[in-house]
């Protein structure tokens, strides 16, 4: 990615950043939100959380080495730079990056299945959401399509599981730059 291309990401990622910080975020039970995530006081049931800065370089590039492929410049980008609970946006659930022993935690859930991650892994697709809590279609770059920046797609986890085959249900963006544009566009999450 050129230098420029580069920092128009990056400025991009903030602004998503921002963005989700300032709208309605879902309160969350408290044990999947880590205390240095949390915003405001939690009450019997739940807690608010942010997205916070966080310099997670090595952790990712400890992670990134275990995969075939890389993350899209603007995805290493936002899970370098900063630190979040799972939470849903625009049609999908993105895993955790807190850095801590959490059930959602990006680092886990990638390879948390060892059949369906061998399957999506060796197809060209990394998995970094599911459809919402719960729903076990992995949503996933597609590292097949896109030079750089690829395509966030979701798969049938039933084809992966059964057969060893991907399968793709849906697109949800044409790359991470394009989701976060239509965040920031909109000026909601």
């Amino acid at each position: 990615m050129r230098t420029n291309d580069r920092m128009k990401a990056e400025r991009l990622v903030d602004r998503f950043v921002d963005v989700v910080n300032a709208g309605h975020r879902v309160r969350m039970a408290a044990d999947e939100v880590p205390t240095f995530l949390r915003d405001g006081e939690p009450d019997e049931a739940s807690v608010g959380w942010k997205i916070v800065k966080a310099d997670n370089s090595a952790r990712i590039e400890a992670l990134t080495s275990q995969l075939p492929k890389r993350f899209p410049p603007s995805f290493h980008y936002f899970v370098s730079h900063y630190s979040f609970p799972a939470f849903e946006t625009r049609g999908f659930m993105l895993f955790a990056n807190t850095g801590q022993e959490n059930f959602w935690e990006l680092r886990k859930r990638i390879f948390a299945d060892a059949h369906m991650s061998a399957t999506l892994l060796k197809a060209g697709f990394i998995q970094i959401g599911n459809p919402f809590f719960y729903n076990y279609d992995p949503v996933c770059f597609n590292t097949k399509e896109g030079k750089l920046e690829h395509p966030i797609v979701q798969l049938d986890h039933e084809s992966a599981l059964q057969f060893g085959e991907t399968k793709v249900v849906k697109e949800i963006a044409s790359s991470f730059v394009d989701f976060l544009s239509s965040v920031v566009t909109n000026g909601d999450a």
